[in-house]
Protein backbone atom coordinates (compact mmCIF):
# COMPACT_ATOMS: atom_id res chain seq x y z
CA UNK A 1 0.00 0.00 0.00
CA UNK A 2 1.43 3.40 -0.70
CA UNK A 3 0.63 6.54 0.98
CA UNK A 4 1.40 9.87 -0.60
CA UNK A 5 0.82 13.54 0.83
CA UNK A 6 -0.09 16.69 -1.47
CA UNK A 7 0.05 19.99 -0.74
CA UNK A 8 -1.91 22.68 -2.71
CA UNK A 9 -1.74 26.25 -2.05
CA UNK A 10 -5.49 28.40 -2.83
CA UNK A 11 -5.30 32.08 -3.53
CA UNK A 12 -8.24 33.76 -2.09
CA UNK A 13 -9.23 36.78 -2.94
CA UNK A 14 -9.17 39.38 -0.48
CA UNK A 15 -11.89 41.41 0.62
CA UNK A 16 -14.26 39.09 -1.05
CA UNK A 17 -16.68 36.38 0.39
CA UNK A 18 -18.76 33.49 -1.49
CA UNK A 19 -22.28 33.08 -0.66
CA UNK A 20 -23.88 30.08 0.32
CA UNK A 21 -27.47 28.81 0.59
CA UNK A 22 -29.61 30.72 2.66
CA UNK A 23 -27.03 33.64 2.53
CA UNK A 24 -28.36 37.23 2.85
CA UNK A 25 -26.39 40.54 3.49
CA UNK A 26 -28.08 40.33 7.13
CA UNK A 27 -26.36 37.16 7.82
CA UNK A 28 -23.05 37.60 6.66
CA UNK A 29 -23.10 41.18 8.45
CA UNK A 30 -23.92 39.22 11.50
CA UNK A 31 -21.06 36.73 10.46
CA UNK A 32 -17.96 39.98 9.96
CA UNK A 33 -19.31 42.06 13.00
CA UNK A 34 -20.83 44.84 10.90
CA UNK A 35 -23.93 45.78 8.86
CA UNK A 36 -25.83 44.99 6.07
CA UNK A 37 -25.77 48.34 4.86
CA UNK A 38 -22.01 48.46 4.86
CA UNK A 39 -21.84 45.25 2.47
CA UNK A 40 -24.43 46.54 0.16
CA UNK A 41 -22.69 49.64 -0.08
CA UNK A 42 -19.39 47.91 -0.76
CA UNK A 43 -21.69 46.14 -3.44
CA UNK A 44 -23.35 48.54 -4.78
CA UNK A 45 -22.74 48.78 -8.37
CA UNK A 46 -23.25 45.58 -8.84
CA UNK A 47 -27.20 46.07 -8.23
CA UNK A 48 -26.99 43.74 -4.75
CA UNK A 49 -30.43 43.67 -3.31
CA UNK A 50 -30.54 42.85 1.00
CA UNK A 51 -32.50 39.62 0.46
CA UNK A 52 -31.37 36.07 -0.46
CA UNK A 53 -28.46 35.88 -2.49
CA UNK A 54 -27.69 33.33 -4.84
CA UNK A 55 -25.79 30.58 -3.58
CA UNK A 56 -21.55 31.36 -5.27
CA UNK A 57 -22.23 34.57 -5.79
CA UNK A 58 -19.55 36.76 -5.03
CA UNK A 59 -19.99 39.80 -2.07
CA UNK A 60 -17.44 42.12 -1.88
CA UNK A 61 -16.90 42.95 2.10
CA UNK A 62 -14.96 46.40 1.61
CA UNK A 63 -12.37 48.00 0.96
CA UNK A 64 -8.20 46.48 0.29
CA UNK A 65 -5.97 49.00 2.21
CA UNK A 66 -2.39 48.93 1.57
CA UNK A 67 -0.43 49.41 4.37
CA UNK A 68 2.10 52.38 3.77
CA UNK A 69 4.22 51.66 6.45
CA UNK A 70 4.16 49.71 9.27
CA UNK A 71 1.59 50.06 11.50
CA UNK A 72 -0.11 48.95 14.84
CA UNK A 73 -3.05 46.32 13.79
CA UNK A 74 -4.66 48.57 16.46
CA UNK A 75 -4.00 52.01 14.60
CA UNK A 76 -5.14 50.23 11.37
CA UNK A 77 -8.47 49.81 13.03
CA UNK A 78 -8.66 53.61 14.15
CA UNK A 79 -8.25 54.88 11.23
CA UNK A 80 -11.13 53.11 9.81
CA UNK A 81 -13.43 53.63 12.85
CA UNK A 82 -13.66 50.08 13.47
CA UNK A 83 -12.03 47.66 16.11
CA UNK A 84 -9.21 45.28 16.27
CA UNK A 85 -11.61 42.36 16.03
CA UNK A 86 -13.44 42.92 13.29
CA UNK A 87 -10.46 43.86 11.36
CA UNK A 88 -9.15 40.42 12.31
CA UNK A 89 -12.61 39.08 11.43
CA UNK A 90 -12.14 40.29 7.87
CA UNK A 91 -8.05 39.33 7.60
CA UNK A 92 -8.26 35.52 8.89
CA UNK A 93 -4.91 34.59 7.14
CA UNK A 94 -3.30 37.28 9.76
CA UNK A 95 -1.96 35.56 12.71
CA UNK A 96 -3.61 36.68 15.98
CA UNK A 97 -0.23 37.51 17.57
CA UNK A 98 0.81 39.49 15.08
CA UNK A 99 0.70 43.07 16.44
CA UNK A 100 2.36 45.06 13.00
CA UNK A 101 0.58 45.11 9.56
CA UNK A 102 3.70 45.84 7.21
CA UNK A 103 4.83 48.02 4.48
CA UNK A 104 2.90 46.83 1.37
CA UNK A 105 0.50 44.69 3.55
CA UNK A 106 -2.86 43.91 1.88
CA UNK A 107 -5.90 44.37 4.32
CA UNK A 108 -9.73 43.96 4.16
CA UNK A 109 -11.36 46.82 5.69
CA UNK A 110 -14.94 47.17 6.46
CA UNK A 111 -15.06 51.09 7.50
CA UNK A 112 -17.53 51.70 10.86
CA UNK A 113 -19.35 53.90 9.06
CA UNK A 114 -23.13 52.65 9.71
CA UNK A 115 -21.97 51.51 13.44
CA UNK A 116 -22.94 53.66 16.36
CA UNK A 117 -21.35 51.51 18.99
CA UNK A 118 -17.92 52.89 17.66
CA UNK A 119 -16.70 56.36 17.43
CA UNK A 120 -15.89 58.24 13.90
CA UNK A 121 -13.17 60.40 15.78
CA UNK A 122 -10.46 58.15 14.88
CA UNK A 123 -9.87 56.58 17.91
CA UNK A 124 -12.22 53.41 16.82
CA UNK A 125 -12.90 53.11 20.37
CA UNK A 126 -16.16 51.63 21.15
CA UNK A 127 -18.77 54.42 22.27
CA UNK A 128 -21.16 51.49 23.36
CA UNK A 129 -21.61 47.74 23.85
CA UNK A 130 -20.86 46.33 20.51
CA UNK A 131 -24.15 45.26 18.68
CA UNK A 132 -22.98 42.84 16.66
Amino acid sequence: RVSASRCFFVEVERCRYCAKPGDSLQSIAKNFRTDWIQLWGANAASGLGADALEAGRPISLGAVHIVPEPILFKEVAKLFATTEERLRLANPDVPREQMWAGAGQALCVLPGVCDASVALDGTGLPTSPDPY
